[in-house]
């Protein structure tokens, strides 16, 4: 009987410690999980930080240097228009050299604002488009200022001297003007000649004048629309 009894006590007594030393494990196991979880929590947080700072530092750095060659673009830029203003012997070919000349500042401000501000990006590009087609109209007018001193006609007299030199333009439906021979030509048929090509240049600037600036706008739109229609691609 005592046997028995002692017996039991002893499988009671190795139950209980087993079930204490379950428990035990159990909750070493929990706290080791809940040390680990906050470790990699920690150190996922210490490398997302870590991450930005550099993030932030580099594109400081991006913005810093773009800034500093925006500036020394604009100071170079407005260093040549002063001079000009300060020897302004020459007002129909000078207005038109300022006018090109402030393409830089125009350029770098709007590029380096598109690259800090990146929402704005698609309202200054309108805007750079815009420039850059008058830049065009501008230097189209620079180049008659020059060689006719803004008289049109003198750049076709010009042009009729070296008529020998010029291809036919392009006309509606691929025909051309014919060549020019070798052999006696008359000065009206040169002259017709250096009309139609100056003519040409005209109609070609003043197209991407109208179109460059036009089609950003467009693009813009339906960027902001979010348009992806078969012409335009994902």
């Amino acid at each position: 009987m005592n046997l028995n009894t002692t017996k039991s006590d002893i499988e009671t007594t190795l139950s209980q410690t087993q079930r204490d030393i379950d428990i035990t494990l159990q909750n070493a196991t929990n706290t080791i999980n809940s040390q680990v979880n906050s470790v990699q929590t920690t150190l996922s947080s210490y490398i997302r930080t870590t991450q930005d700072q550099f993030s932030t530092e580099n594109s400081f750095m991006v913005y810093q240097l773009a800034g500093t060659f925006t500036l020394l673009g604009c100071l170079i830029s407005m260093w040549h228009m002063t001079s000009h203003l300060r020897n302004f012997h020459q007002p129909y070919v000078q207005r038109k050299i300022l006018a090109i000349l402030w393409m830089c500042p125009i350029y770098s401000v709007t590029s380096w604002l598109s690259l800090v501000i990146p929402i704005m990006e698609g309202y200054l590009a309108i805007l750079k488009d815009l420039y850059e087609a008058y830049v065009i109209y501008q230097f189209l007018s620079f180049l008659i200022a020059v060689l006719g001193k803004g008289n049109r006609s003198a750049v076709v007299d010009l042009l009729a001297r070296h008529a020998d030199h010029l291809s036919p333009p392009v006309r509606c439906f691929g025909c051309c003007r014919k060549h020019l021979g070798h052999g006696m030509v008359c000065n009206d048929e040169k002259r017709q000649l250096a009309e139609d090509v100056l003519t040409q240049c005209q109609v070609c600037a003043m197209q991407f004048v109208l179109f460059r600036p036009l089609l950003t706008a467009v693009g813009f739109v339906l960027k902001k629309i979010d348009y992806t229609g078969p012409l335009f691609g994902p």
